[in-house]
């Protein structure tokens, strides 16, 4: 590679091609190749695929459905839009009095 890294354009192309030759040869990763993993032993010689049940790692007694699906008990999003509500009102409300504050003084002055 420092060959290359040094030589002109011209000299540059030789020299890649003898990397590449070496790298294959002696299987390293090199600027211009890579490894790619092959699996020389065929595990389905049918080539058939089918599904097959996995375990789950869940403790004994334990439920999926129970543990990934929705909540058995509700939420706090029924109190938390409740409590958005009434903070809307007190605020409409505040605003609304503090306007008719504001009339009264503009009128008694």
């Amino acid at each position: 590679m420092d060959r290359w890294r040094e030589a002109d354009e011209d000299a540059r192309a030789n020299i890649r091609t003898s990397l590449i030759t070496h790298a294959i040869r002696y299987h390293l990763v090199t600027r211009f190749t890579s490894l790619v993993a092959v699996e020389e032993v065929v595990a389905n010689v049918g080539g058939e695929s089918r599904t097959v049940p996995v375990p789950t790692e869940l403790p004994a007694g334990m439920e999926l459905e129970k543990v990934f699906g929705a909540p058995a008990t509700g939420t706090a999003d029924a109190f938390l839009e409740m409590l958005g509500l009434i903070l809307l009102l007190f605020g409409l409300v505040l605003g609304i009095a503090l306007e008719q504050l504001s009339r009264k003084a503009e009128v008694a002055a």
